[in-house]
């Protein structure tokens, strides 16, 4: 197999394992929107995973398991344990509320090298239970996993009703992250809309652009001044900040990992066999029951075309900040999710909030005491 793309060497694949969740927040859309078919079994996914892997032997290929909530699907570990014998690196994004057990005592699950434990958390206490439940139970999952010598990823989606008490989180982060000796990443999301589903009432819990990037802005001095164990990342503030220096801007362009969007070739399998571009795509075929050598050939070959360069928007010089396709900012929601109807109009305004806050004082503010001094 020859990918004709610049990025034929990395390969990143979604495995969404159910859409049933415990947890009901307010601004999800996968849950709206279960299969009419039922769930792969795990004899299933191995049975179509196989030739996959076959196909795509001399890559290196990550494998993504998500939701609803994918351990709600029993054959989420046996899964994660069959692709460690493929040596596939994978990752899990959990809502925390149930753990299995193999997850704290298996020592796969503790090489950073091959397994990452995203982990969601909207705030703490009261910023989290705006959206979601039981923040005692996932605190404890979440020090729990810590404590196993497991370093999870705080996912974290803002809204209307936590912006403000986002803080709360970092001061929390910090101090299990002091306790532990480990510095923790938060990532932070604005919520989005859905391309697929009209969320009600989604407008009175959506976002302005300009409040979530000062508030954004904000936290990011007080965590390089105050919070040392945490590492803060915020969608459509990192990436406008590294770009500001040239050997960052073509990292970024050719390895960005923007939730797997700018890996340059990725796909996700749904639970029921359908494959998509990614999450937010329409399925452009199934394989649940046909995935012969041939099947999974044309399947690729198609995917190559959807995602070669010529077929990605060549017309916003913003492109290599939202995965180098229109996937990451309209179908993932966030155009929609700050009130703008094209991507165009949200990036050019994101690159005008970073020059309206100056970019050489973004630049002093955000380099490490260290990385000045390197640069002096």
């Amino acid at each position: 197999m020859v990918f004709s793309n610049l990025y034929k060497k990395d390969l990143y694949v979604g495995l969404e394992m159910t859409r049933r969740c415990n947890m009901s927040c307010f601004y999800c859309h996968v849950r709206r929107q279960p299969h009419k078919e039922t769930e792969m079994t795990v004899d299933e996914w191995i049975s179509m995973l196989n030739p996959i892997l076959k196909y795509l032997k001399g890559y290196s290929v990550s494998m993504h398991f998500a939701g609803g909530e994918p351990f709600l699907y029993e054959g989420t570990v046996p899964l994660m344990k069959f692709l460690n014998i493929w040596n596939v690196n994978t990752s899990v994004v959990s809502n925390g509320l149930e753990v299995p057990h193999e997850i704290f005592s298996e020592p796969m699950f503790r090489d950073e090298s091959q397994f990452c434990f995203n982990i969601s958390l909207d705030g703490a206490r009261q910023g989290h239970e705006t959206s979601r439940l039981n923040f005692d139970r996932v605190s404890h999952n979440f020090e729990k996993l810590i404590g196993s010598k497991i370093i999870p990823v705080v996912r974290t989606t803002a809204h209307r009703k936590n912006l403000l008490l986002i803080e709360e989180l970092f001061r929390y982060v910090n101090e299990v992250g002091k306790r532990f000796q480990q510095k923790i990443a938060i990532d932070v999301q604005p919520v989005g809309g859905s391309p697929h589903l009209v969320i009600n009432d989604f407008d009175s819990f959506r976002l302005n652009l300009d409040e979530y990037l000062s508030v954004a802005w904000d936290i990011h001095l007080k965590v390089l001044k105050e919070y040392p164990y945490v590492n803060s990342r915020w969608r459509f503030l990192d990436e406008m900040i590294f770009s500001f220096f040239p050997e960052s801007r073509q990292m970024i362009s050719e390895k960005g990992a923007i939730f797997g969007c700018a890996g340059g070739f990725s796909f996700e399998i749904h639970a029921n066999g359908d494959v998509a571009r990614c999450e937010m795509d329409n399925p452009i075929g199934n394989l649940r029951h046909r995935h012969k050598d041939k099947d999974i050939e044309k399947l690729f070959q198609r995917l190559e075309m959807l995602n070669s360069p010529l077929k990605r928007c060549i017309f916003c010089k913003y492109r290599w900040s939202c995965g180098m396709c229109r996937l990451s900012p309209v179908m993932h929601g966030y155009t929609s999710g700050f009130g703008y109807t094209n991507c165009v109009s949200l990036m050019r305004d994101v690159e005008k909030w970073h020059i309206d806050h100056s970019t050489a004082a973004i630049v002093s503010e955000y380099l490490l005491p260290e990385e000045k001094h390197a640069k002096q």
